[in-house]
C-alpha cells in the first residue's frame, strides 16, 4: 500500500506557480535596476520551475551584472546570441512575459511565492529520496535519518539566505560590525567565558567558532568547562539572563555532572562528604544549589562513544527547542566516527573534528570541545604545544582557538590538604587564536572545590 502510494504521488504535479513566475520576470523588464536588485538578494534561478524562466532569469542577471539596457529587443538579441530564444517560446513568449498584468511595486509578493514553491519542491524531491533509499535498504537506518535531517536543514537555510550578493551589501554589513564594536567598548559580543582575562584574549566564545580546550588527564580540562558552564547558566549579575547551554559527556554520567556543579558551586568537598566531614549547615547549602541548578537551562546528555550523527541531531532539536547558545563536548577523543573499513583512527578524528566545526557554523553558536593532549606533552617538564594534540593535526586546522591546560610549574602530583583549599596557579596556552593575540592566561585551580578562579596580575601577551 506504501508502494502504491509513493508511485500515486509521484503522478501528481509539483508545487509551482507560472503566473508568479511570469509576474517576476515582467518586474525584471519593466524595472530592471530596482527588481533584479530585489531579485537577487531573495531568489537564485533554481527558484524557477519552468527551464524557460529559468534562463530567461540568468540571462537578465547576466545583463544587469553587465551594465547592459534591458528591454525587448535587448533581451531578445541575447537569447538569440546565446542560442536560447527558441528553447525558450521565441520573442513572441517575451512579448506575452512583457504585457502581463504585474506590477512592480507587488514583486516582494510574486517573490514570496517562488520561494514557497521552490521549498515545497525541495521538501518533496528530499522525501522521495529517502523513501526510495528506505525501500531500497542499502543505507543504515541511523545514517538515513542524519541524511534526511540535514538536507531539511539545509533547504531551510537556504531559503532563510539572501542569495546572490553584491560587494557593497557585504562592505555596509562590515562597516556596520566594526561600528558595533567600536561603540561596545570592549564588550563581549558573544559567550563569556567567566574568566577576566580569558575573555580579553579571545573576545568571548563567538557564534559559529570550533574552540578546543586541550589537557593531559587529571589537569582540570572538565573542572574549568564546567565552571564556564556555571557562570552562563547561573550568572551572578542581577541584569544577566541565563544563558540555554547544553552538555555532552561522555566521560561522566549526567549524575556525576550534577553532583560535581552542586558542590563546585557551594564550595564543598565531595572528599568530605565521603569521609562524614560535612554537617547539617552544609547539606542545607548543597540542596539550595541543587535546586538552583535544577531550575537553570541546562541541558545533558551522557550517551557514551556518542557519534557525530547521534549528536549534530540532538544539537539541532536543543537549538531548535530551547535556544541554547553554547554546546560543550567532554570529550573529542570519546567520540565516533563514520568509520569505514579501511580508515584509521586519525582520519576518524579528522571527520568528527570537521562535522564539529560545520555544527557551529550551521546552528551559529560556539561549541567549546575538551581534547587529550599526547603523552610528549608532560615529557621532561615542557609546557605543551598545539603539536601535542592528540591523534589529529586536523583539530589544529578546524579550531578557531585552542587553549592548552597546564600546571605553572613543576608541581608534585601530591599536594596537601591545605594546599589543595588555597589552590595552585595553572595556565591556560592560549596557542590559537584566529581573532586575536596568542599567549597565556593564569587561573587559580582549587582542587578541593574543583574550582577556577581568576588570577591576578594579569597577563602579558605574546603576539
Amino acid at each position: 500500500m506504501a508502494v502504491a502510494a509513493a508511485s500515486e504521488l509521484s503522478r501528481r504535479p509539483v508545487p509551482f506557480s507560472e503566473e508568479a513566475e511570469v509576474a517576476v520576470l515582467s518586474c525584471a523588464f519593466l524595472s530592471p535596476q530596482e527588481a533584479l536588485h530585489v531579485c537577487a538578494e531573495k531568489i537564485r534561478p533554481d527558484h524557477f520551475h519552468r527551464p524557460a524562466h529559468r534562463g530567461i532569469y540568468e540571462t537578465l542577471l547576466g545583463m544587469n551584472g553587465s551594465n547592459e539596457a534591458i528591454d525587448l529587443v535587448t533581451i531578445t538579441q541575447k537569447l538569440t546570441d546565446t542560442q536560447l530564444l527558441e528553447k525558450i517560446g521565441g520573442s513572441e513568449y517575451l512579448h506575452e512575459i512583457l504585457t502581463s498584468e504585474a506590477t512592480a511595486a507587488n514583486i516582494q509578493y510574486y517573490l514570496d511565492i517562488l520561494r514557497q514553491k521552490y521549498v515545497l519542491r525541495q521538501l518533496i524531491e528530499t522525501g522521495t529520496d529517502i523513501v526510495k533509499q528506505a525501500y531500497e535498504g542499502s543505507s543504515d537506518a541511523s545514517e538515513l535519518l542524519d541524511a534526511f535531517e540535514q538536507n531539511v536543514f539545509r533547504i531551510r537555510d537556504r531559503q532563510e539566505s539572501s542569495g546572490v550578493r553584491s560587494i557593497k551589501s557585504i562592505t555596509d554589513e562590515a562597516v556596520h560590525r566594526i561600528s558595533e564594536i567600536h561603540d561596545s567598548r570592549g564588550q563581549l559580543k558573544g559567550v563569556s567565558w567567566g574568566f577576566r582575562d580569558l575573555n580579553k584574549y579571545t573576545y568571548g566564545l563567538n557564534p559559529g567558532n570550533m574552540i578546543v580546550l586541550a589537557a593531559r588527564p587529571g589537569v582540570g580540562k572538565t573542572s574549568l568547562a564546567l565552571n564556564v558552564v556555571e557562570k552562563l547558566i547561573l550568572p551572578s549579575g542581577v541584569d544577566s539572563p541565563p544563558i540555554p547551554t547544553a552538555v555532552f559527556s561522555l566521560e561522566m554520567t549526567a549524575e556525576e555532572l550534577a553532583t560535581r556543579m552542586i558542590f563546585s558551586r557551594a564550595r564543598k568537598s565531595i572528599t568530605d562528604l565521603r569521609e562524614a566531614r560535612l554537617g547539617k549547615s552544609d547539606l542545607v547549602e548543597l540542596c539550595r544549589v541543587a535546586n538552583l541548578l535544577g531550575s537553570s537551562p541546562l541541558f545533558v546528555d551522557d550517551t557514551a562513544q556518542i557519534s557525530i550523527m547521534q549528536l549534530r541531531a540532538k544539537a539541532r532539536r536543543l537549538k531548535k527547542q530551547h535556544n541554547i547558545q553554547l554546546i560543550v563536548i567532554d570529550y573529542l577523543q570519546l567520540m565516533k566516527g563514520e568509520r569505514r573499513r579501511d580508515d584509521n583512527r586519525e582520519r576518524e578524528v579528522a571527520e568528527i573534528s570537521g562535522s564539529i566545526k560545520g555544527l557551529a557554523k550551521d546552528l551559529n553558536l560556539p561549541i567549546l570541545i575538551l581534547s587529550q593532549l599526547n603523552r610528549e606533552s608532560v615529557r621532561d617538564g615542557t609546557k605543551p604545544t598545539i603539536a601535542n594534540l592528540r591523534e589529529s593535526g586536523a583539530i589544529e586546522q578546524d579550531a578557531d582557538i585552542v587553549c592548552l591546560l597546564a600546571e605553572a610549574g613543576n608541581v608534585d602530583d601530591e599536594q596537601s590538604e591545605a594546599d589543595s583549599r588555597r589552590g595552585r596557579e595553572l595556565e591556560v596556552l592560549v596557542a590559537k587564536n584566529r581573532h586575536g593575540p596568542t599567549g597565556t592566561v593564569k587561573l587559580t585551580f582549587l582542587r578541593h572545590w574543583t574550582r577556577f578562579e581568576d588570577h591576578s596580575p594579569t597577563a602579558e601577551t605574546n603576539g
